[in-house]
């Protein structure tokens, strides 16, 4: 029986700890400035819930940086051809 209890919590304790620990090298990963890895949720628990929201922040985040190019090569164009003045 306690065998038994022993490996039970185990599994569970694992069955948590590793998504954390996927949500937490996920948080470095988009901390870094790297948005180019998938941040996928899988599951329908609170740790799933986690993990979704770090994939909604990185592609808020994705979108952000694609305005802030647009914004800079609009800016850099309207520069370019601006008229010099003496």
């Amino acid at each position: 029986c306690l065998v038994t209890g022993t490996i039970c919590a185990w599994r569970i304790t694992r069955s948590v700890t590793r998504p954390l620990s996927a949500a937490a090298e996920a948080t470095r990963i988009i901390a870094s400035g790297d948005l180019t890895q998938s941040v996928v949720a899988t599951g329908r628990d609170e740790v799933a819930e986690l993990v979704g929201s770090l994939h909604e922040m990185q592609a808020s985040l994705r979108r952000i940086v694609h305005d802030i190019h647009v914004s800079t090569d609009s800016i850099a164009t309207a520069v370019g051809k601006a008229p010099v003045s003496a």
